[in-house]
């Protein structure tokens, strides 16, 4: 055996360093031993294995592929041990490429999956390449080396770069799709109806009607791939979840964290009426906070009746406190909801004499 290795020896490092190892206890049942006795034997393999002049041939030509290229992978690293010793055994070279590898990547800080990346453009440039494999993950499950290569040399960016980044696509292939496929069973996993419309309106920055909601809830899943959800589901855990979401009027939710006093529709009724400049009926307030998003008449008028920031007058229009002048044939809300609460006390003093 050209690395100093003895039988058994050359039997447990392939079986501790593929890229499915054992477990210690596994390899010890096959020879009846103890998991320390097989311990002690790898401990003595690694060491002969680099004390001998193969070993070292093998690391200085992935050391010589990590300065060429800027990165090194444990794949590399595996066809430089086969390319110096051809007719050796193909599990125990990728057992010492695995050795090599972590061999060289020893105290390095860039390492990236199961590559080594010395080079800061070669790391941002891997960082780009990443986000197009995540997209074509999310997109095209089914996405292919080609296809992904294609799409980066579509960016100004690296299509004078063609025949490099078709080589670092393709070596860095494995890598790159793992970390698409664990991103995006992540987002999978996260892609709850509450997780989603917190995004949702957190990204809007306002609050929303729960319909709208529920559209971009069922889109943002579909692009993941993921089955649509009932618009009346996503609508109740708006609602119980209150520590997560506020309601800011009729059918509309805000963030919890923007306080409980979010009023969406009251600013934009307020917007309206600035933009009009004079009150206006509820069919016309209807009308022109309908260019901005659908809002039910009926929710309008429930909101105006309770509010004390417009008034009513007799006139059957709707404006803002400050156009209010001493005329007092108007009347705000608030005087409307005084006037209500008052005769609620005045029946129910009479029912209680009348029981009396």
């Amino acid at each position: 055996m050209c690395f100093g290795l003895s039988e058994i020896e050359a039997d447990i490092l392939p079986r501790r360093f593929s890229p499915t190892p054992e477990t210690l206890g596994q390899i010890a049942k096959t020879y009846g031993l103890t998991r320390e006795r097989i311990r002690q034997l790898q401990v003595q393999g690694l060491k002969s294995l680099r004390q001998s002049k193969a070993y070292r041939n093998c690391r200085s030509a992935a050391a010589s592929s990590l300065k060429t290229k800027g990165y090194l992978t444990r794949e590399t690293a595996a066809r430089c041990v086969h390319q110096i010793l051809p007719t050796m055994n193909v599990d125990l070279s990728v057992a010492i490429g695995t050795i090599v590898f972590n061999d060289l990547i020893r105290g390095e800080s860039r390492v990236y999956g199961d590559a080594a990346i010395r080079d800061r453009q070669i790391q941002m440039a891997v960082d780009d390449i990443q986000e197009y494999v995540n997209e074509a993950v999310i997109e095209h499950p089914v996405c292919t080396v080609d296809k992904v290569a294609r799409m980066v040399r579509s960016d100004l960016k690296y299509a004078p770069l063609a025949g490099w980044v078709n080589e670092v696509v393709t070596d860095l292939w494995p890598i790159l799709r793992r970390i698409a496929d664990e991103k995006l069973a992540e987002l999978r996993r996260k892609a709850t109806a509450s997780n989603l419309a917190r995004t949702v309106v957190e990204e809007a920055g306002q609050p929303l009607h729960w319909t709208i909601v529920a559209r971009n809830v069922n889109s943002r899943r579909e692009y993941l791939g993921l089955s649509p959800l009932s618009e009346n589901g996503i609508h109740n855990q708006l609602q119980s979840m209150k520590s997560l979401f506020a309601y800011a009027g009729p059918g509309t939710y805000g963030l919890r964290e923007w306080g409980d006093d979010v009023p969406y529709i009251r600013g934009l009724i307020a917007e309206v009426l600035e933009v009009a400049g004079r009150p206006l009926t509820m069919t016309e307030i209807a009308n022109e906070a309908a260019k901005k998003r659908v809002i039910k008449e009926s929710s309008l008028t429930f909101y105006l009746s309770l509010d004390p920031d417009f008034y009513l007058s007799r006139s059957g229009k709707y404006g803002l406190p400050e156009w209010l002048d001493p005329n007092p044939t108007i009347r705000t809300s608030r005087d409307y909801v005084q006037e209500l609460n008052d005769r609620k006390k005045r029946l129910n003093s009479s029912f209680a004499k009348q029981r009396q």
